[in-house]
Order: C-alpha cells, then structure tokens, then sequence
C-alpha cells in the first residue's frame, strides 16, 4: 500500500518540533542507555545489558515504522518554504532511519517478535490485550515494517525457541548482534547527539524566529 501523499498543512511551529523530536529521540536513546550497555564496568552484568537491549531494539523498530513517512512530510514543507537547515537535519534524520533499518536486518522475523514480547514484558508487566484470541504484530523484513495478526498460539510457536533456552540465552546472541559497532548506526550516534543539541536552537532561530526571540 503506498503511503500517503504528504501533506503541507503544518504550521511553523508544528513543524519544528517535528524536526527537533526526530533527533533528540535518537539521541536519548543513547543518553539513557549507552553508557551502561558498552561500559566495561558492567561487562558481566548480561541481564542488565539484555534487558537494555530488548527496550532499545524496540524502540528502534517503533522509530523506523513512524519515521520515515514524518521525515518525507517534514521534507517536502521545508523544502517548499526555504528552511534551508531544516532540510540539512532531515537529510541526517533520514540518513540515521536507513542505518536503523540496515541494524534491524540483523533480526528476523522470529528474533523481531521475541524482542518486542520481552520488551512488553519488562515494561508493562501484565498487557492488556496479550491473552486476546488475535493479537497485532509488526516486524521489519528487510524493505518495509510488515504488521500481521497472530493468535497465541501461532506466536508462541515463532516464539518458543527463545523462552525454551531461557530468556538471557536465548536473548544473549542477539544483543551481540546489535552492539556490533561496525554498523553505520553506531557510527552515526556521536554526530546525531551532537546535531540534536544544535538543533535546539537552530531549527526555531529558522522557521519560528518570533517565538523564539519571546
């Protein structure tokens, strides 16, 4: 299904927190949780770092299913109304959403749905809706976010591999999948926090000067 036409029908102001939340998002992430998934001091804690990794692959997989039609809309505005540091954000925005999605490909269709129930697990506890006869999944299979409805049992039969081992070893290899930092996310992360931090100030200096100069 192709996605919708992007509408221009976004104010300034509107538009900017757009912009400024596509980054910070990205950058909190690695705030939060960076320091204790790659840190030497906690090298042995592997329940700890799984437990990271689960919220933060999930969280990925949320950010590419929303983003990349957000980033084309914001694109399309800025571009018909001259921002031109706007456009120059989006470009890294979108650049860092391609790099997500080379990471996600690491994980299939299984591995996808066991990080997000894990995930769902630590977060939620008790989910309503997860005892429903048909459940709603999404997975990423390398071009686009696939979504499809399971009943409780198809999932736990995709599913069951990973719990049988017990969650940390079935969890383990694929957190040392995700911290490999030769992907370009990884790369990528020290230039959007930095980015993020500018955006701040740059982005509403441009497209909402009156609101900020209050």
């Amino acid at each position: 299904m192709k996605n919708p036409k992007p509408s221009l029908d976004i104010d300034n102001l509107a538009l900017s927190n757009r912009i400024c939340t596509t980054l910070s998002g990205a950058a909190t992430l690695a705030e939060n949780w960076g320091f204790y998934l790659f840190n030497f001091a906690f090298d042995f804690e592997t329940e700890l770092r799984n437990r990271i990794s689960s919220i933060w692959i999930s969280s990925l997989l949320d950010n590419l299913d929303s983003g990349k039609q957000s980033i084309e809309e914001c694109l399309v505005v800025v571009k018909k109304r001259n921002f031109f540091r706007a456009e120059e954000f989006l470009n890294l925005a979108e650049e860092l959403n391609q790099a997500i999605a080379e990471l996600l490909q690491n994980f299939n269709r299984e591995e996808q749905y066991f990080i997000q129930d894990f995930r769902n697990q630590l977060v939620h506890g008790h989910l309503r809706g997860m005892t429903e006869n048909i459940k709603k999944w999404k997975y990423f299979n390398g071009q686009e976010i696939i979504s499809e409805k399971l009943t409780p049992r198809q999932f736990g039969d995709l599913t069951r591999q990973f719990y049988v081992l017990g969650v940390d070893a079935g969890f383990s290899p694929i957190r040392q999948r995700f911290i490999n930092k030769d992907q370009r996310y990884w790369n990528m992360l020290d230039v959007v926090r930095e980015a993020a931090r500018q955006a701040m100030t740059v982005i509403p200096q441009e497209i909402v000067p009156e609101v900020f100069s209050n």
